[in-house]
């Protein structure tokens, strides 16, 4: 398996993606796997390289991204764009990992699933097309899994990861 850190980001050290292919593969799907972490931290030990391990195994290439949190600078769209960028570098690597490109998938969890719905749903916003132009039609994840996303739409909603990602 080839393991390395790819920064995405060369303003911002923590915007990044850690890989985990098959060496000498045919072409195989590929999975971004987006962690959550009330984006006020990102939690990879739990919901980043275990999740990307199990993909794996089963056949895919797994990317675990690491995405800007923590700061007040870290505000919406920030966290939107580095997936983007993570999903437009996939795409545009896909010979290299041995991927193929029309089977490149997303999962999230708690504000992971949050943001990977962003991902799947939002990939024409204007900030994503003002900072990709058309390789914003990269960004769209063939599919996507949301695992427990936060949301605002209803009582169960968790104001402080919102707190997070709005206004710090």
């Amino acid at each position: 398996m080839k393991h390395e850190r790819i920064y995405l980001n060369e303003s911002d050290e923590r915007v990044f993606i850690d890989t985990y292919i098959a060496n000498h593969a045919s072409a195989r799907p590929a999975i971004l796997v987006i962690p959550g972490g009330g984006y006020a931290k990102v939690c990879t030990d739990r919901e980043g390289e275990p999740i990307a391990l199990e993909f794996f195994a089963k056949g895919y290439n797994a990317f675990v991204l690491n995405y800007r949190v923590g700061t007040k600078s870290d505000v919406y769209p920030a966290q939107l764009l580095d997936a983007a960028s993570a999903m437009i570098y996939i795409r545009e690597h896909a010979d290299e990992f041995s991927i193929d490109a029309s089977r490149v998938f997303a999962v999230g969890f708690s504000a992971g699933g949050h943001l990977c719905g962003s991902l799947a749903t939002m990939y024409a916003y204007p900030e994503v097309k003002a900072a990709f132009g058309d390789k914003y039609m990269l960004v769209k994840p063939t599919g996507a899994i949301l695992s427990y996303p936060v949301t605002v739409a209803n009582e169960y909603a968790h104001a402080g990861t919102f707190r997070n990602l709005l206004d710090k």
